[in-house]
């Protein structure tokens, strides 16, 4: 900024000197001064010539030296530049990089969650098909307070499962009017296929599970029990608790344990 300001100083100085060299070279074509006087002028001439040629010199030099400076704020601003260009690009590898990274992951995600989502898919329409729906809703709607499952009655070719079925209630001192009579599961299997009777009412299923008890003291039925017509939830339930009930009579033999509403409870008798 000095160098500047000596710059624009520069114009104004010669004009001083020039007129400075004017005056001079007017006393020295006087004819008023004399020999002396001449020969001072013009020692001071010389003099003012060589001040002269040392002044152009350094305005010379500060010219360059400005000339210098403002290639060097050149090249600061370019520097600059590039520095801002190297900033902004080497941000933008960041950004792509950060993106490829997450768009790697949203992939890999996506894929486990369509894994995961066809998998629960096949799960359902599995769980849902059509007959296995048409059983839940069945099972889920149908009142079973009316109904009893009675477990143990052989099978006979002679008789009906009806006649059986009204056999076995009349030794228990009831002839109930039979709605339903079905053997479940397929015929030849291992074991004796249950039997699902349905009643008329509930409270009749209620007085013939009651009486239920007194076939095992029954030689013709002693192998034969009735139990309420649970659902693949009850019976689980059911399982589970005779289970522990069995444990139960294991552990403590001194006493009498029974299932009564869904819990194992001590009895006196």
């Amino acid at each position: 900024m000095a160098g500047l300001l000596w710059y624009r100083a520069l114009p104004l100085s010669r004009l001083a000197k020039k007129n400075l060299s004017d005056d001079m070279r007017s006393v020295q074509n006087s004819s008023v001064c004399s020999d002396e006087s001449k020969e001072k002028v013009e020692k001071l001439m010389e003099h003012l010539d060589h001040t002269r040629d040392r002044l152009d010199s350094a305005t010379d030099l500060l010219l360059e030296r400005d000339s210098k400076i403002i290639e060097l704020q050149s090249e600061i601003s370019a520097l600059k530049d590039s520095i801002i260009s190297m900033k902004d690009t080497m941000l933008e590898k960041s950004v792509t990089a950060v993106q490829t990274v997450v768009k790697d992951e949203i992939q890999n995600y996506s894929a486990v969650l369509q894994t995961a989502a066809t998998a629960v898919n096949q799960t359902c329409v599995s769980a849902l098909a059509p007959s296995k729906l048409r059983t839940a809703i069945a099972s889920a709607s149908v009142d079973r307070s009316n109904n009893l499952m009675v477990y143990g009655l052989p099978e006979s070719d002679q008789l009906s499962d009806s006649t059986l079925v009204k056999d076995l209630f009349e030794h228990l001192s009831e002839a109930p009017v039979l709605s339903e009579v079905a053997r479940l599961g397929r015929r030849g299997g291992e074991g004796v296929r249950p039997v699902r009777v349905v009643l008329r009412n509930r409270e009749i299923a209620r007085t013939i599970l009651g009486k239920s008890a007194m076939l095992k003291d029954s030689d013709q039925y002693q192998s034969v029990f009735v139990a309420p017509d649970r659902s693949v939830e009850e019976r689980a339930e059911r399982k589970e608790l005779v289970t522990k009930l069995r444990e139960r009579r294991e552990n403590e033999p001194d006493k009498v344990w029974r299932i009564r509403r869904g819990y194992i409870v001590e009895s006196e008798t």
